[in-house]
C-alpha cells in the first residue's frame, strides 16, 4: 500500500503529462491548419490580383490598338480628303482626268452614282463640285484649311473655294475590299 499510495502521485503527473503533450499537439495541428488556410488564401488573392494585372494589361493594349486604329484611319481619311479637294480644285485637265478616277476609287458606289447623278451637263463625268463651295469665280486662294473627325467616321473640312469659305462633312466607310472610301457628303457652308 505505501508503494501504491507514492507511485499514484507520479501516476497522476505522468497522466497530466501525457494529456498536455496530446492537447499540445492539437493545438499544434489546428495551428498548423490555420497557418495552411492562410497560405492558401494568400496564394489564391496572389493569383487573383495577378489575373486582374494580366486583363488589365490585356485592355489596355485592346484600347491602345484601337487608339492607333483610329488614328491610322483619321490620317487616311484627311489625305482622301485633301487629295480630293486638290483634284475638284485644279484647272488642268490632266488633273481632272486623275481626280475622276480617284474620286471613283475612294468613294463608295453610291456616292459615285450619287456623283453622276448630280452632273447636269452633256455627256459624261463626276459632279466633283459637290466637294466644293458651289463659288463660281473668286480671285482668292483655294485650300483646305482644316480637317477634323467628328467621330463615328465623319470628318468636316473647312477649306476656301477661289476665296470664298465653305465647309462639308463626309462619312468615311470601307468597303468590300476594306479600303477606306467616302460614302456621304453634306453640305454644312
Amino acid at each position: 500500500m505505501k508503494m501504491t499510495k507514492s507511485l499514484f502521485p507520479l501516476l497522476l503527473m505522468s497522466v497530466a503529462i501525457v494529456s498536455c503533450g496530446q492537447s499540445g499537439s492539437k493545438h499544434q495541428a489546428g495551428q498548423q491548419q490555420t497557418e495552411q488556410q492562410m497560405k492558401d488564401s494568400i496564394a489564391r488573392a496572389a493569383k487573383d490580383s495577378l489575373l486582374n494585372v494580366q486583363r488589365k494589361d490585356s485592355i489596355n493594349k485592346a484600347e491602345e490598338a484601337k487608339k492607333q486604329q483610329a488614328a491610322a484611319m483619321d490620317k487616311q481619311a484627311e489625305t482622301i480628303i485633301r487629295k480630293i479637294f486638290r483634284y475638284v480644285t485644279s484647272t488642268s485637265p490632266e488633273m481632272e482626268d486623275a481626280g475622276d478616277r480617284y474620286i471613283e476609287s475612294h468613294c463608295s458606289k453610291s456616292m459615285v452614282a450619287k456623283l453622276r447623278r448630280d452632273y447636269d451637263m452633256d455627256g459624261y463625268g463626276l459632279a466633283t463640285w459637290d466637294f466644293r463651295s458651289g463659288a463660281q469665280d473668286g480671285d482668292g486662294p483655294s485650300r483646305i484649311k482644316s480637317v477634323k473627325s467628328l467621330g463615328d467616321g465623319w470628318y468636316r473640312y473647312d477649306f476656301l473655294d477661289m476665296g470664298v469659305p465653305g465647309a462639308k462633312k463626309v462619312h468615311i466607310t470601307t468597303n468590300d475590299t476594306n479600303d477606306i472610301v467616302i460614302d456621304k457628303l453634306i453640305t454644312i457652308k
